[in-house]
């Protein structure tokens, strides 16, 4: 199908909106997503090492340990999706750790707090991450640790 921009843009102009406008509104959601699609694939890698040394050590342990594996994986994802590469700035570095210290300590007071609320122990980790997301990490790393404005 070929779009025809101009019946588009005189469409849109009717309601004051610029197809410049929607492109980039498109290109931030994709940031989203990337950063979302990053942190799921740190998320797997929590979950799985939280879910193996369950069985070898109390779960609160298990949970805080598993917290710095994620950690570290999701600050390569997160610099590779907002910066366009692993990024080795000692202050990007420093930020990452403050904010993901915030995460961490929400993370797990959370786990500590709530985890006998759910069936298991890897699904009070999925929710409380998924929640930590939205409300502290997305922001922080936008907005904070990778701005690079």
């Amino acid at each position: 199908m070929i779009w025809n921009w101009n019946l588009i843009n005189s469409y849109l102009s009717n309601y004051n909106l610029d197809i410049v406008y929607i492109v980039i509104v498109m290109i931030k959601f994709s940031e989203i997503f990337q950063s979302m699609f990053s942190g799921q694939i740190a998320t797997v890698v929590f979950l799985l090492s939280g879910y193996l040394l369950d069985k070898k050590i109390p779960p609160d342990i298990a949970n805080l340990i598993s917290l710095f594996i994620g950690g570290i994986v999701n600050f390569f994802l997160q610099s590779l999706t907002f910066t366009g590469a692993a990024t080795f700035n000692l202050w990007t570095i420093l930020k990452f750790i403050f904010t993901d210290s915030i995460l961490f300590v929400f993370e797990e007071y959370s786990f500590i707090k709530f985890h006998k609320e759910f069936e298991n122990n890897t699904l009070a980790r999925l929710v409380i991450a998924a929640i930590g997301f939205i409300i502290i990490s997305f922001p922080l790393r936008k907005f904070f640790v990778f701005n690079i404005h």
